[in-house]
């Protein structure tokens, strides 16, 4: 099995992610949108490979030239000390620990840009991602803001 390659996003990844949303079940699709989407929608590809690697930064796990994962975070401007996340991992390979070494290293970038709290918000039928996040971070907080969707709250150790 081939192990992953965790790098920054770059701009010439557009392509990439557009052949990665195809290969995503509508379930994996649903986990990480919250809704239904059919598509993705050319504004939301470029948004999502477009950052400044300081408040918006993401990391993609790479196979064969193709992505197979993608975390990503967005600071507050009303709050730099505090970052939403996500993370996407295709169907095929989940399980295999490709979503830990994306959070792991999305961690470390955050922290390194002042973040102390990443934020999340997670199905509560979710169980895998629910059980990665406590894995990694057992003080995590929960809140049930959303009928279905926890807010979580991860603080964050200074590196």
């Amino acid at each position: 099995m081939t192990s992953p390659t965790i790098r920054q996003i770059e701009p010439d990844d557009w392509a990439r992610l557009a052949r990665f949303w195809p290969r995503l079940s509508e379930e994996t699709i649903y986990r990480r949108f919250l809704a239904p989407q059919r598509r993705l929608p050319d504004d939301l590809v470029h948004r999502l490979v477009e950052v400044d690697h300081k408040l918006r930064d993401a990391l993609v796990a790479i196979v064969d030239d193709e992505i197979i994962g993608v975390a990503r975070y967005d600071c507050s401007t009303a709050e730099p000390a505090s970052a939403e996340f996500a993370l996407v991992v295709e169907d095929g390979w989940q399980g295999r620990g490709v979503g830990s070494r994306l959070l792991d290293e999305i961690i470390i970038l955050t922290v390194r840009c002042g973040v102390h709290t990443l934020t999340a918000s997670v199905l509560t039928e979710n169980t895998q991602m629910l059980a990665m996040l406590r894995n990694r971070a057992p003080l995590i907080r929960l809140r049930l803001d959303t009928p279905g969707v926890y807010t979580v709250e991860m603080p964050l150790d200074p590196v």
